[in-house]
């Protein structure tokens, strides 16, 4: 482990009611990362962790934006829902072979779910209203329809739908925010 600084010197009063520890000893050959997840993700998460058991496995991307090299195993910090927040906290650990984390870091937590057949709009292409969420899509007229859409998570510059739209569905993927119901449109198709 790796000792703190010492703020006191030699000729200092020390005493055991002192509010400010004489120093903090970290050990780092495992490094214990929390983080929060809302109720709902922490739901849909528990389902398809039964049918997934390497969704115990998470990532974890470094204050300078690299992806650590060794995965972290999830485990459980809290068993209640904080009730100002709506979310869940969980611990993960991972292990620190090369000693590159140390205690009081900052990261992101990656958590991957593999989907075998994922439906995906581009990010910019949606519109958000009061918390719902839509697409325009092209009808045979040339007319664009506003359609909700019911989006599950993402991956990438993409929103993962989980409802709304088809495959194959041709869909407006810049200037939304000119479009309107049933304007007329001269389309012009990109490879996605």
């Amino acid at each position: 482990g790796y000792i703190g600084r010492i703020p006191n010197r030699i000729g200092n009063l020390v005493t055991p009611a002192d509010a400010t520890p004489l120093t903090t000893l970290s050990e780092i050959e495992q490094v214990f990362v929390y983080f929060s997840m809302s109720e709902a993700d922490f739901i849909a998460f528990n389902k398809d962790r039964k049918t997934d058991a390497g969704m115990n496995s998470v990532s974890l991307i470094t204050a300078d934006g690299e992806t650590y090299a060794h995965k972290g195993k999830l485990e459980l910090a809290s068993g209640n829902i904080e009730r100002s927040t709506g979310s869940i906290a969980l611990k993960a650990v991972f292990p620190n072979p090369d000693k590159l984390l140390r205690s009081g870091g900052a990261g992101r937590i990656v958590v991957t779910k593999q989907m075998k057949e994922a439906l995906t709009v581009p990010m910019a292409s949606v519109k958000d209203v009061q918390d719902k969420f839509f697409v325009f899509a092209l009808a045979d007229s040339s007319k664009v329809a506003m359609k909700a859409i019911e989006i599950t998570g993402r991956s990438g510059d993409s929103y993962i739908v989980r409802s709304g739209v088809s495959k194959g569905e041709k869909i407006a993927i810049n200037s939304i925010d000119a479009l309107a119901e049933g304007l007329k449109v001269v389309p012009t198709m990109v490879k996605q």
